[in-house]
């Protein structure tokens, strides 16, 4: 069954949306068996969300190992070496959700 998570978004480029967290997490073990994902992102104060599916790739060793760097000695204490994952979401389909009081709900869907 899939799991839905709160995370902290890394970046956002040309290659995808960038997140990271140990491979041996519930997360990286699911990613390992399961490569995709989705990410949704909702701003109350405006009735909006975007929700995007695809595939989800490894970044490069280079790119992970700067990633922890950057962390915190306190929130690097507990990675075991070689533990530490960078990934991500490359996206397939991006929907734009705008709500509405009355109901009349809007989306516009995107293939990529």
């Amino acid at each position: 069954m899939p799991d839905a998570r709160v995370l902290i978004l890394k970046g956002v480029d040309a290659r995808g949306f960038a997140f990271a967290a140990t491979a041996s997490s519930r997360k990286g073990r699911q990613l390992a068996a399961h490569p995709e994902a989705a990410l949704t992102f909702w701003w109350q104060p405006l009735l909006r969300s975007v929700r995007l599916n695809g595939r989800v790739v490894e970044a490069s060793a280079e790119e992970t190992a700067a990633d922890l760097a950057a962390r915190s000695a306190d929130a690097r204490v507990n990675v075991a070496k070689g533990e530490w994952r960078l990934w991500r979401l490359v996206p397939a389909r991006i929907v734009f959700w705008q709500g509405s009081t009355d109901r009349r709900h809007q989306r516009v869907i995107r293939e990529l």
